[in-house]
């Protein structure tokens, strides 16, 4: 499948975006689909079924990059070492990371497709039960992607208390009778099997813990953790 990938400002969207959408749906042949990443805009879609629209706040690691790099001036079109650049030092697009990142990390989101790589492993089918664990946005909305017909998804974490998810009644209920169910709790039988998994190294947990520190880093342990970029599981050894 041959797949276009964009973004749009708002200023983009309004001189040129919309148009561009437009003729796209109208006349690209339908087997060619186009992913839109709207940057605090809201395209109009004149078809869904061909054409995809995402907000680039779903894409975590380029929100991260943007915070990372935002007063950096290297990385916001002035060249770190002008001496030795003379001649394109001034041209600030070569050093403008943070503005152009937004086409980078839009190519590679939209290559990371989880639902597609669920159906080439498991004979043509999505999940029967997708528990979430995190409360980020774009992971509900993975999750909502990846589950098969009749299937379940449980919320083990929850999201802030002002954020909504948009969904679609007809597509999760009537068309797919999905499940949303919730849970913060394992009863004694759920350690039992998890222990069971583990014991018999069914489960890869290991490769859950991304960091391990000992006790005297302890604050920077809580720190990974409140930073959700790199880290997964944070371990405290107290041995160490």
């Amino acid at each position: 499948m041959i797949k276009v990938v964009t973004t749009f400002h708002p200023e983009g969207l309004t001189l040129y975006g919309q148009r561009f959408i437009d003729s796209f749906s109208k006349n690209v042949d339908k087997d060619i689909k186009l992913i839109v990443y709207a940057e605090h805009c809201e395209p109009n879609n004149p078809d869904s079924n061909q054409i995809k629209i995402v907000s680039q706040n779903n894409i975590t690691k380029l929100t991260n990059f943007k915070n990372k790099w935002k007063d950096v001036p290297k990385a916001n079109g002035k060249c770190p070492w002008p001496e030795k650049r003379p001649r394109d030092h001034h041209k600030e697009f070569k050093w403008d990371a943070v503005r152009f990142a937004n086409k980078v990390y839009a190519v590679f989101h939209a290559e990371e497709n989880l639902p597609a790589r669920l159906h080439q492993v498991n004979d043509g089918h999505l999940a029967d039960l997708v528990i979430v664990c995190t409360g980020a946005t774009s992971a509900i909305h993975q999750a909502l992607q990846s589950v098969e017909r009749g299937g379940t998804i449980l919320f083990f974490a929850s999201t802030a208390p002002d954020v909504t998810i948009p969904i679609s009644i007809n597509d999760l209920f009537w068309r797919t009778d999905i499940t949303l169910t919730t849970s913060y709790a394992g009863s004694p039988d759920d350690y039992a099997a998890a222990l069971e998994l583990i014991q018999a190294r069914r489960v890869p947990i290991c490769k859950m813990i991304t960091h391990r520190v000992g006790l005297e880093e302890t604050g920077l342990g809580f720190q990974l953790v409140a930073e959700a970029q790199n880290s997964i599981k944070v371990i405290i050894e107290p041995q160490r």
